[in-house]
């Protein structure tokens, strides 16, 4: 190999497979980081990025600095597509769980339990508000991931409470809903809230009790032995299981 001063080399090193492992290993020991690569860093450090770039674009003129320019290409092409990638399966994962639509717990603040999966859609959403937080210019954007998960939500919820009050029957290639009622719901303590909300209750409830008789008035219209009607737990939760 010919070197510019004229002399001759007898032997090159550079493109040996021994040299590049070495190259490498050393330029891996002096990279330093202060926290690991990930695209959720610019959330903490946005607002210091922001005000570091307009004070050099201040000093030196738009041409001449960058880091804005790049900063806000980095969050609209690879930031967004991320956390909306993220969102997705998150949101398909608080929403799959069987578990998620039958356990319930306590919320502070709230006076009654709140189903589970109700409780990680809003950490979700609570997760978005610290998005809009750090990074408020782009606030509708953010805004727009909310209506994202409400709509997940909103069909999730939508096919449970079809699996439990609509009976599915075929009638020959054809698949036809019927509504399913049950007596035994007017216990469970939501629906029950539920049906004493309606306008017609006071109606029912007038009639509820009989003193000629042990019989119960549903506001299905039927009547069933009140002791025939209170269920425990354990059985409320096996026949909806059925």
């Amino acid at each position: 190999e010919q070197e510019s001063g004229g002399q001759k080399k007898l032997f090159s090193f550079e493109n040996a497979s021994f040299v590049s492992y070495v190259s490498a290993s050393s330029r891996k020991k002096q990279i330093q980081l202060v926290c690991s690569p990930d695209v959720y860093n610019i959330v903490p450090i946005f607002h210091k990025i922001a005000i570091f770039s307009r004070e050099i674009e201040n000093q030196l003129g738009d041409d001449c600095c960058q880091i804005g320019t790049y900063m806000q290409t980095f969050v609209a092409e690879a930031f967004f597509e991320q956390i909306r990638i993220d969102l997705e399966n998150q949101t398909e994962k608080a929403l799959s769980g069987t578990e998620l639509w039958v356990t319930v717990c306590e919320v502070p603040g709230c006076p009654v339990k709140v189903l589970n999966s109700c409780v990680r859609i809003a950490e979700l959403c609570e997760q978005i508000n610290d998005y809009i937080t750090n990074m408020e210019l782009y606030a509708l954007r953010f805004a727009s991931f909310w209506i994202l998960i409400l709509e997940h939500f909103i069909k999730a919820v939508s096919e449970k409470y079809s699996q439990i009050t609509m009976l599915r029957q075929p009638q020959g290639n054809v698949l036809v809903e019927y509504p399913k009622l049950s007596a035994a719901w007017v216990v469970d303590e939501d629906i029950a809230r539920l049906l004493k909300s309606l306008p017609s209750w006071t109606a029912v409830q007038n009639s509820l009790f009989s003193s000629s008789s042990e019989q119960i008035s549903t506001p299905f219209g039927t009547s069933s032995s009140l002791f025939g009607l209170i269920e425990s737990e354990q059985e409320i939760r096996e026949r909806t299981q059925r």
